[in-house]
């Protein structure tokens, strides 16, 4: 059976990356002590499961689970089962109620946790961060919080936008950062995350988070930051919803920096019509943004105007491609 062959792989190796495998190579092609795991693919301490072999490993999986009573066979039926699916709330709440009784070591099941995070599609599994967070409620002494963030950032690499990883470190923000000097600390790591994945919505939310945590003392060195990032990245609308953010925070006009990021855009952009239109679009959308919530309404006509130009102008670009 295939599932006591990754029950057998895992007791005698130390499994430090998971991953799937879409074709199974010749058994010639595996070191001899790996061909016995066999569509398993066992390597270097990296497991891969056959894709085309996963329904009958579930199936295995479950009925090994619905089918263990005594402790032993539970936390190993309901490890094989996170591995393979860490949305399984039951598989899960078994393993919560055998770590409340001591039977499983909260630390072995944080590199659990890591494991399953190697998987990139893993990595988004709202139920294993949800569990990650659980653990550290009930034990919050065992938490390292360089290590925490180090896997949050690994996990947003692996799996651009991942929600669950930005929303777990917004927790961590609130329970372990407390002091102005870890917050500081998270926002320096922050503006490094975002120069880095300009696009990346989340990391952007997680910054307002963060601001909210430090006060608005930055506040001159802040907007230097994010409008440098903007002109030097156009076309991205989360650097945009960043500084309408930051216009409402620190109740800034933020008018004459349309003029700027247009300017701009016209002069660096020339060479590349799309990005420069798409550039001084979301910039007027932005002026836009700035009339509707109160900050000055009087050039309300101008960008509405000035919009419809520009539209127009993409609409008959797109004609002729």
């Amino acid at each position: 059976m295939l599932h006591q062959k990754l029950a057998t792989a895992l007791s005698t190796y130390t499994i430090n990356e998971i991953g799937f495998v879409h074709a199974t190579p010749d058994a010639n092609e595996l070191p001899e002590d790996s061909q016995e795991y066999l569509p398993l693919v066992v390597m270097d301490c990296k497991l891969g499961f056959p894709l085309q072999h996963l329904p009958t490993l579930l199936k295995e999986a479950d009925e090994a689970l619905r089918t263990a009573t005594k402790v032993d066979e539970k936390a190993r039926t309901s490890k094989i089962m996170v591995l393979l699916k860490p949305d399984h709330y039951t598989a899960l709440n078994i393993r919560k109620q055998l770590i409340m009784e001591k039977h499983i070591n909260v630390k072995d099941e944080i590199e659990l946790i890591d494991l399953i995070f190697t998987l990139p599609r893993h990595s988004k599994s709202c139920i294993a961060w949800h569990h990650r967070r659980w653990l550290y409620a009930q034990w919050p002494d065992t938490l390292d919080l360089e290590k925490e963030l180090a896997v949050c950032e690994r996990t947003a690499t692996l799996h651009p936008r991942n929600y669950y990883a930005w929303t777990y470190r917004g927790w961590l923000l609130d329970q372990f950062m407390t002091t102005s000097k870890d917050q500081h600390k998270e926002y320096l790591r922050t503006r490094t995350w975002i120069e880095r994945n300009v696009s990346d919505h989340s990391g952007i939310h997680h910054m307002a988070r963060v601001m909210q945590a430090i006060g608005k003392d930055n506040q001159d060195s802040h907007m230097h930051w994010i409008d440098d990032l903007i002109i030097r990245f156009p076309g991205h609308e989360a650097l945009w919803c960043h500084r309408r953010f930051c216009s409402t925070f620190f109740s800034l006009d933020g008018h004459g920096f349309v003029d700027t990021a247009i300017t701009a855009a016209q002069e660096t952009c020339y060479n590349d019509p799309d990005l420069m239109h798409m550039q001084i679009e979301l910039a007027i959308r932005y002026g836009i943004w700035l009339c509707l919530v109160g900050i000055s309404s009087t050039r309300r006509e101008e960008y509405c105007s000035r919009l419809e130009d520009i539209s127009y102008v993409r609409a008959i670009a797109n004609k002729r491609c």
